[in-house]
């Protein structure tokens, strides 16, 4: 995981960044006009890795042949306590709920249980417009320790996020309520299984139910 120190720093360092950026004519000509989080999230992603990457230790995750992944498990990996984390970087507008795809359940297990990872790393840049006023929220938190937070189908097979029920949440209880390191990896694995176990059975059931 992620220590509280590095956990702090990567929200200091990703807040800091863009509560300058917003005001850049770039930034500004990129978000103006509606749908703001289509046009605006490679731009965000892009950046948001840079910046974490000139302050941490930082890998992406490669194929046999030495290449990066185009469908990593991460958006960068920020090594802690020598070991490197997965941290997904996700954007959009404050206030557009919806339920988003996160990562594949049964990737996301297989690596739990191979001991590749112990933690999963969402980063939220969030940025709320009130008329030409534009102001960035900035969250990270182990997906792991607020799974009640998503949805799950076996159909498409990925993990959603619960958006307004989470931010709603995390704004109230604060983004250390979520990665606290009290559970442990097992904790995580057996929540993960039952979720998957869960969803199946009620596939099962939709599936015969049509037929």
């Amino acid at each position: 995981m992620l220590s509280q120190d590095d956990q702090a720093l990567v929200r200091r360092t990703v807040i800091d960044f863009w509560e300058h950026e917003v005001s850049s004519p770039e930034f500004t000509s990129i978000a103006g006009g509606k749908e703001i989080g289509h046009r605006i999230a490679d731009y965000v992603d892009e950046n948001t890795v840079r910046v974490l990457k000139e302050k941490f230790v930082c890998a992406h995750e490669v194929n046999l042949k030495g290449k990066v992944k185009p469908r990593s498990m991460g958006d960068v990996w920020i090594q802690s306590a020598n070991i490197f984390n997965p941290v997904n970087v996700k954007s959009g507008q404050k206030g557009s709920d919806g339920q988003p795809n996160l990562v594949a359940l049964q990737r996301l297990l297989e690596y739990i249980l191979k001991r590749h990872i112990d933690s999963y790393y969402l980063l939220f840049v969030k940025f709320e417009i009130r008329g030409a006023s534009i102001s960035p929220h900035v969250h990270l938190v182990d997906l792991l320790e607020c799974l009640e937070h998503t949805h799950f189908n076996s159909g498409p097979g990925q993990l959603m996020l619960k958006e307004k029920h989470f931010y709603e949440t995390v704004e109230q209880v604060g983004d250390e309520q979520f990665c606290s390191g009290t559970m442990t990896i097992l904790e995580k694995a057996e929540k993960l299984y039952g979720i998957l176990e869960d969803a199946n059975e009620r596939l099962f059931r939709d599936r015969i139910k049509r037929q």
